[in-house]
């Protein structure tokens, strides 16, 4: 018989926010965990690991850029280690029970820490001889190549990468960047603000200059198409994580190709998703890491993923969902914070996160873009909204907010981040709401606003499982420089209602491009 000790549940309601319990905290349901550091070069597991995820970033089609056939050097730096133990109440970590046999013979009871797995990040330089561009017969240049992972492996120590970004320098004097030639990607302080204990942060790989985005691309087709348009655009969408396959059947497959068609054919560059689950019981065939799935159908793309809760699942697995975000253009670093979380509120049991991706641009330069799921309770809402707001003005340049906020556009929450009201004395500033730039505010799906066969305004973005949407909870809210033109808004709909619906939610996108003087 096994069991999790129940002295570990908490059984009264807590205010983790008021207790500062959060720095506790890696994520929701983990505790941070110092763990002895590892030696890229000297520790058998450190190799196995390295090696495992460079096979299976070569596998899944990542990066074009790593050689077939694996006879290269490479330097490995960063390298950490994240055991994640499981925990109730944010204070202290679940036990686990086990009744057996012991050398006397008798039955005792056995008692061990729980882990649901083992998070490793670490960065991989090479240097490469890559096509030249064919002028004054330069017909190949050296190229360093940063690729930074991150890799969850599960209790049955199978690895999915969490995290794949890259980022390239010439191997050439002039170029001052983090990846040298000598094929090492050194850490800078000051490219992303420090936070709280609460953040978490991936090393940044910073560029400062690239010999052309051509030879920097992982998938040159994809990615010069983007780099040398005009504009980018960004995209939010709500995918709704493994519903399908609860709702209808053996349906999810189909699903995860109509979000790959839908989100290429936005043509976005940058898209940030939300309800990203990793489901050991889920997934089929495909496998229970959602980040694999639209790793797939959006070939060229870098992104980062962060869980913002778990839960185990059977007796080898576990439960993660949170956001994530995905480029085609080079994510220099990634961090996020933990949104307060009030475990007495029945509303917002379920730990929030503001996810963060600093990316380089060649149309608009740095671009921070920021995604979260926020809670059910208005109460919640209204404390992150701040938190949010106090973290991202921090950074320069364009800041986009994108995410299923949960909240109608009258509501306190979404109000101020318009900018239209304060919480607590506190203010945005010059945040806008992308979709009213350009439009009217839809009428949500009230009593007596719509008749029978009157079609509901443009604009709402929930739920697609009814005959019609009925309310508009999807933003996409952004602060630009004075060096950056926001152009369009539109929502990104194939038309599927009910068992054709590609997510219950529409995605918004939002076009950006530089001020041309």
């Amino acid at each position: 018989r096994a069991c999790i000790c129940a002295c570990v549940v908490v059984c009264t309601p807590i205010n983790l926010s008021a207790l500062g319990v959060e720095s506790k905290l890696l994520y929701g349901g983990i505790l941070r965990f110092k763990e002895p550091d590892i030696l890229a070069n000297d520790s058998r597991e450190a190799q196995t690991i390295i090696n495992a995820t460079l096979q299976l970033a070569r596998d899944q089609g990542l990066a074009e850029t790593v050689p077939a056939d694996g006879k290269f050097e490479f330097v490995v730096s960063d390298l950490i280690k994240k055991k994640l133990p499981l925990t109730w109440n944010g204070r202290t970590q679940a036990l686990y029970i086990h009744e057996g046999l012991g050398k006397d013979g008798r039955m005792h009871q056995f008692r061990r820490k729980v882990f649901l797995g083992i998070l490793y990040s670490f960065t991989v330089t090479w240097t490469l001889d890559t096509p030249g561009d064919g002028e004054a017969g330069d017909l190949s240049s050296p190229v360093t190549f940063a690729h930074y992972f991150t890799v969850s492996r599960d209790l049955s120590k199978r690895l999915y990468i969490y995290e794949h970004r890259v980022t390239c320098s010439s191997d050439s004097p002039q170029v001052d960047g983090t990846c040298g030639a000598d094929g090492i990607c050194s850490e800078k302080a000051g490219s992303s603000l420090m936070a709280e204990a609460a953040r978490s942060s991936s090393p940044p790989l910073e560029m400062s200059s690239f010999p052309s985005w051509r030879q920097c691309s992982d998938h040159g087709s994809l990615s010069s198409s983007f780099h040398s348009a005009k504009s980018v655009k960004v995209l939010s969408y709500n995918i709704w994580n493994f519903n399908s396959a609860e709702v209808y059947g053996d349906d999810y497959a189909r699903r995860v190709r109509r979000i790959g068609k839908l989100c290429r054919q936005a043509n976005a560059g940058i898209i940030a998703f939300q309800e990203v689950r990793f489901d050991f019981g889920r997934g089929g065939k495909l496998g229970p890491s959602q980040v694999d799935h639209l790793s797939r159908e959006l070939k060229g793309y870098q992104f980062v993923f962060q869980a913002a809760m778990t839960y185990p699942e059977g007796t080898h697995g576990r439960v993660e969902e949170g956001p994530a975000i995905f480029s085609v253009f080079p994510i220099v670093s990634s961090d996020y914070i933990l949104l307060p979380r009030d475990m007495g509120d029945e509303q917002d049991t379920h730990q929030r996160i503001l996810l963060h991706a600093e990316i380089t641009t060649p149309q608009l330069g740095q671009v921070h873009i920021f995604v979260t799921h926020l809670s059910l309770s208005e109460v919640a809402r209204n404390r992150s909204v701040v938190t949010m707001w106090q973290y991202m003005k921090q950074f320069q340049g364009l800041l986009i907010l994108a995410g299923d906020l949960n909240a109608e556009p009258q509501s306190p929450a979404m109000q101020y981040l318009a900018g239209l009201a304060a919480i607590d004395g506190s203010e945005t500033e010059n945040l806008r709401d992308a979709w009213t730039v350009f439009h009217k505010e839809p009428r949500p799906a009230a009593p007596d606003v719509y008749d029978d066969v009157e079609p509901h305004d443009h604009g709402l973005t929930f739920s697609t499982l009814e005959d019609d949407v009925v309310k508009r909870i999807d933003y996409l809210f952004y602060h630009n420089p004075s060096s950056v033109l926001h152009t369009s808004t539109s929502l990104v709909d194939d038309g599927g209602r009910w068992e054709d619906a590609t997510s219950d939610h529409l995605g918004v996108s939002a076009v950006f491009e530089p001020v041309v003087n």
